[in-house]
């Protein structure tokens, strides 16, 4: 399992240092001469999905460190569910009947497991 995270790890910091970092920055040159910075664009809902994603990147892992494989199995939908909701909220965008059924059939699927 580890030698696996650090592959990940690898090809994440491949990509940050040799594809992302020139690129960035000539933007920083760019960006200096005109006032922007790296910040320019980045909204409080940017903000939001950022935290949003720091919090499920600490409970899959507690789920999977204090629940079970049918716990898991119930939160990974679960917060597809819960995404989608949210994205209607902000966007005002609905999903479509297809998602809806499989969202129905989640939640009935823990309800019926509950009991």
């Amino acid at each position: 399992m580890w030698a696996r995270n650090i592959q990940l790890s690898f090809w994440i910091w491949f990509w940050l240092i040799v594809i992302s970092f020139p690129s960035l920055m000539s933007s920083i040159s760019v960006s200096l001469t005109t006032g922007a910075s790296m910040m320019t664009g980045i909204t409080a809902w940017v903000w939001v999905v950022i935290v949003l994603q720091g919090f499920k990147a600490v409970l899959v892992p507690a789920t999977l460190k204090y629940g079970d494989n049918i716990l898991y199995s119930f939160a990974k939908p679960m917060s597809i569910v819960l995404t989608a909701l949210f994205s209607v909220v902000v966007s005002g965008i609905f999903p479509g009947a297809r998602f809806v059924l499989g969202a129905f059939f989640v939640l009935a699927s823990m309800r019926l497991y509950g009991s």
